[in-house]
């Protein structure tokens, strides 16, 4: 299982704290182009990668799996309705991961053709809550387009790397799924 390190320095006593094992082995990055399906491994869901070129990766989430009668009438997923996208998040995907427990899709989009944003989408309720960028985040000191990256997600923690579109790294932040 490929594990990122990601060592945080604390700014007032200057030592160094312990590292933080972030998991990154369920994040997908949607390059190389071409259209593709990944199934979400402990869950009904998969993600469709549809490549537009110069137009970016756009993805749309799938309930693949028989609905049944695990579907009732009041909820957002029917047997005619099995597909969502949201160009939100939909569009100019840069990666995305799944939550160990099945519960949430993370997706990063780049500023290009979108918000530069990172959404955590609640699979079941078809429910969108934004992470990156928040009020704190101070995004409005970057001239450059942004290029959130998801580094790792251990279903309750999200790390995001975010990029200035030259390539300089501008901030590594961390947000909880809980409020």
């Amino acid at each position: 299982m490929c594990r990122l390190l990601l060592l945080l320095l604390l700014p007032v006593t200057g030592v160094l704290a312990q590292p933080a094992a972030i998991d990154s082995s369920t994040v997908i990055d949607t390059w190389p182009k071409g259209t593709r399906l990944f199934a979400q491994p402990n869950g009904p869901f998969a993600v469709l990668i549809f490549p537009e070129d110069a137009l970016g990766l756009h993805i749309g989430v799938i309930w693949y799996d028989v609905l049944g009668s695990v579907i009732g009438n009041d909820e957002p997923w029917g047997l005619s309705d099995r597909f969502w996208q949201d160009y939100h998040w939909s569009a100019d995907v840069v990666n995305f991961a799944w939550s160990p427990d099945g519960h949430y899709l993370i997706v990063a989009t780049s500023e290009i053709y979108n918000a530069g944003a990172v959404q955590a989408l609640h699979l079941r309720t078809r429910s969108v809550r934004q992470l990156y960028p928040q009020q704190q985040d101070r995004t409005d000191q970057i001239e450059d387009m942004l290029m959130p990256r998801i580094l790792g997600f251990d279903g309750s923690t999200v790390v995001i790397s975010v990029e200035e579109s030259g390539g300089k790294q501008y901030d590594v932040v961390r947000r909880s799924l809980d409020h």
